[in-house]
């Protein structure tokens, strides 16, 4: 059976789902791999590279309405650094 491929809403690479970092938004705030819904997905390289942190900002603020995500991604990144 076939593992679906999803796209990091940063580089728009086409990658495994597994290989991913899944969030959904609730009440105008970021979650990390929740399950119900519709979600965006993130790579570890977008999500780790400081250059596009203002890119991911935008792409959060304007097109899917979140105000409140730098926690959750600093919180996320915090995880991986220290893995």
């Amino acid at each position: 059976m076939n593992s679906p491929i999803r796209m990091c809403i940063s580089c728009r690479n086409r990658l495994i789902q597994k290989s991913l970092y899944r969030f959904s938004v609730q009440n105008e705030k970021l979650i990390l791999n929740n399950k119900n819904g519709r979600s965006l997905y993130l790579c570890q390289s977008c999500l780790l590279d400081k250059k596009k942190e203002k890119k991911i900002n935008n792409i959060l603020e304007n097109k899917f309405k979140v105000k409140e995500f730098k926690e959750t991604l600093y919180l996320l990144k915090e995880k991986l650094v220290n893995v």
